[in-house]
């Protein structure tokens, strides 16, 4: 007899099927009741390991053992004349049966009911609606989505999972009454075992939102969940939203009106995506999808500017009107111009002049859009023209949902203008929807340095060491503060001065003769002092808070004057912080310059330092 007639024989193909179809309903209750309960999500995985590692045990056990009227018994023992194998598959067939229609109506239920965890009668809508909010419950207009799994077993599907996830955090993000956490940081708990309730609390929001994508063919099947932050437990599952591949994005808009109405506010996407720059051909949005990956993965280098360049590039040609892909191709152009730098001019403005005619063609499609805008905004700084690109800025807010985007043009603005305390307001906004960002964080440090709002800064900095990203910038400002200490720490200065520079960088050798000197103060100027006068690029904040003012401006005026009409030239001067260099004229001459003065007197908004000195004049400190 063949092994497959013996298989056969001793019901193991059928002890294998029913094992299947009991293993999968398993796992279907299992997902209701582990978030019903508040079970942390490693139960899941820990049931469905249990599950396979007894299938073979289960196969194992079939083939040895066979169940008689007197019991289990082994195989060898029984005589093939009395077995009794026949009428425990006949009953095998009908348990697989059983189940079989059990599974079919599981399936029914997923597929066109969707499921609600019953809540109070008080706070119920319409029959057949998604639960409403809890009324009183603090917060519960805010909502993290987090990446989708990708269930589909090939990994090219990934960044389409987690492509659907930051588009529908996009659509629910223009609803004015929901908060949403933003995707940098709704996705750094990805791939990471943590609780869905620890993840709702360091995010500070009510709602979770986790999804699947599987495959049927040349389908694609998304659904989602929304999770009660709070205990964990499922507040309201979706129907599937199964398109073709190529069809698949027009699932974000039923996935966003969807869970808009669990949460009991309105959204009216329309053409909201077409709206918002976006697109409806996967193959465009996976391009810009990687290139967003590439963008916030917080590294540089000439390569990953050609590859940004070549996916964008990609981007527009599959899909001409991709508002967004023509904006971050210009960006993209822009850098690699930037890498290419003094060793290929020429290619370096050709790139240059091809950014210019991307973002034309962002003015072209959509010259209101709040991308046109803010390329208007960055223009006018640029310009020095402070109060119209004030303007356009508070117009890029005001035009659609607060972002890290969105609020970066006029934190860009109101900083080179000086007013440093309504920039930490406006950072720290952003910092509530994206507590696990880096470059937030990195850029309130930043404020709440120039500020002088030391014990602010130290916190800040300390939070910071717990996100993930690159920490040369807040150890480089870390060290500044601990320079400017007369009893700073010798062993603490070097400590952070080794994690100071720019990883993505090789530091000149100023910069390590500079380290050799810690802790002496004197000789740290002598050799800022040296390589400035030997024509190197240093940093003019290091003479700052070694209190050296004179070395500082003189550093500073060089480098406006290299640097001038760039977005970030008029930051600079607010970054003198410790040397008392804002109170000396050449300060006041630089304003002076910028036009800032002007504005200041006319607009009545003066910077945080200055103020008006009887009617022609003013004062810094």
């Amino acid at each position: 007899m063949s092994v497959i007639a013996e298989l056969k024989r001793r019901n193991v193909v059928r002890v294998a099927a029913l094992y299947g179809l009991a293993a999968w309903l398993i796992l279907q209750v299992a997902d209701v009741l582990v978030p019903a309960l508040g079970l942390p999500g490693w139960v899941m995985r820990f049931v469905a390991l249990l599950l396979i590692l007894g299938f073979p045990l289960v196969l194992i056990f079939s083939w040895v053992y066979e169940l008689t009227p007197q019991g289990l018994k082994k195989q060898l023992d029984v005589d093939r004349d009395q077995s009794a194998t026949h009428e425990t598959g006949r009953k095998i067939n009908h348990l697989i049966g059983a189940l079989a229609v059990l599974a079919i109506v599981v399936v029914a239920i997923e597929r066109f009911v969707p499921r609600a965890v019953p809540v109070p009668a008080a706070t119920v809508g319409a029959p057949g609606a998604p639960p409403a909010e809890k009324p009183g419950q603090a917060a519960v207009k805010s909502i993290a989505v987090l990446p989708f799994t990708n269930l589909t077993g090939d990994p090219a599907q990934e960044i389409v999972a987690d492509g659907l996830a930051e588009e529908v955090a996009n659509q629910l993000a223009a609803i004015p009454e929901l908060r949403v956490t933003g995707r940098r940081s709704s996705f750094s708990f990805k791939d990471r075992n943590e609780d869905l309730r620890v993840i709702a609390q360091e995010l500070d929001v009510a709602n979770l939102l986790e999804g699947t994508l599987r495959a049927d063919g040349t389908r694609l099947r998304v659904t989602v969940q929304l999770i009660d932050g709070k205990d964990g437990t499922r507040r309201w599952s979706s129907r599937p939203y199964e398109h073709e591949q190529s069809g698949i994005l027009a699932a974000q808009d039923e996935i966003a009106q969807d869970v808009a109405r669990a949460l009991s506010v309105t959204l009216d996407v329309g053409a909201l995506n077409r709206a918002q720059g976006g697109t409806m051909n996967l193959e465009a949005a996976r391009r810009y999808w990687e290139w967003r990956e590439l963008k916030l993965s917080d590294s540089g280098g000439l390569e990953l500017a050609r590859q940004q360049v070549q996916l964008m590039r990609e981007a527009v040609r599959l899909d001409p009107q991709f508002l967004v892909a023509w904006d971050g191709l210009a960006v993209s152009l822009r850098t690699l111009a930037y890498y290419v730098g003094d060793k290929e001019p020429q290619q370096a403005e050709q790139l240059r002049a091809d950014a210019k005619q991307a973002w034309a063609r962002v003015a072209d499609l959509a010259p209101d859009s709040w991308i046109a805008l803010r390329k208007r905004s960055d223009d006018l700084l640029r310009a020095e023209k402070w109060a119209e690109a004030e303007a356009v800025a508070r117009q890029i807010l005001a035009s659609g949902p607060f972002t890290l985007e969105r609020s970066q043009p006029l934190n860009f603005v109101i900083f080179a203008m000086g007013r440093i305390d309504e920039t930490i307001e406006l950072q720290a906004e952003v910092i509530a929807i994206e507590p696990r960002v880096m470059a937030a964080s990195r850029d309130q440090q930043w404020n709440l340095y120039v500020a002088g709002r030391f014990e602010e800064f130290e916190a800040e900095y300390q939070r910071s060491q717990t996100l993930d990203g690159s920490h040369s910038d807040p150890n480089f400002l870390a060290l500044m503060r601990a320079l400017a200490r007369q009893d700073a720490d010798p062993r603490v200065l070097r400590e952070l001065f080794q994690h100071a520079w720019s990883e993505d960088e090789t530091p000149p050798q100023w910069w390590h003769d500079f380290g050799a000197a810690i802790p002496d103060r004197k000789a740290m100027r002598a050799v800022l002092g040296k390589a400035f006068e030997a024509g190197e690029d240093i940093n003019f904040t290091l003479a700052d808070a070694l209190g050296d003012g004179d070395l500082a401006l003189r550093v500073l005026r060089n480098d406006i004057t290299r640097y001038r009409g760039q977005t970030y030239t008029w930051w600079w001067p607010w970054m003198l912080v410790h040397s008392g260099a804002r109170a000396d004229p050449r300060f006041k001459e630089l304003m002076r310059e910028a036009g800032l003065a002007d504005y200041w007197r006319q607009s009545g908004k003066w910077a945080d330092f200055c103020g008006p000195l009887g009617e022609d004049d003013f004062e810094c400190h």
